[in-house]
């Protein structure tokens, strides 16, 4: 299981209303995926005003599941700053400050 952080714009209706222990899915196998980034510090803040979640990635389940992530994550490289998913689990909700490595850790 990866866990990794995901902000999520409030004009993106995919995410009103999750809260921890949610799962959200784009309920498709091809893009727009779920860009869940490694450290906090590197999140991508599209649009705001927003939401930072600590998500954990849901594995894919079918086959065609599985063959749909390993062809969308293949050309991010050997050291890649996110991994690209179809589902997350909300772990909890920070503050978005913390995407401008302005948060005490």
């Amino acid at each position: 299981m990866r866990e990794g952080y995901l902000y999520a714009p409030a004009q993106k209706e995919l995410f009103n209303g999750v809260k921890p222990g949610d799962r959200v899915s784009t309920g498709r196998l091809t893009r727009p995926w779920l860009a869940v980034t490694h450290e906090v510090t590197s999140v991508l803040v599209s649009g705001w005003p927003g939401r930072l979640l600590r998500v954990s990635v849901v594995e894919p389940q079918t086959e065609a599941e599985q063959v749909a992530m390993k062809e969308a994550n293949a050309n991010l490289g050997r050291a890649p700053a996110f991994t690209r998913a179809l589902a997350v689990d909300v772990l909890e909700e920070l503050s978005p400050g913390w995407c401008s490595g302005s948060m005490v850790t």
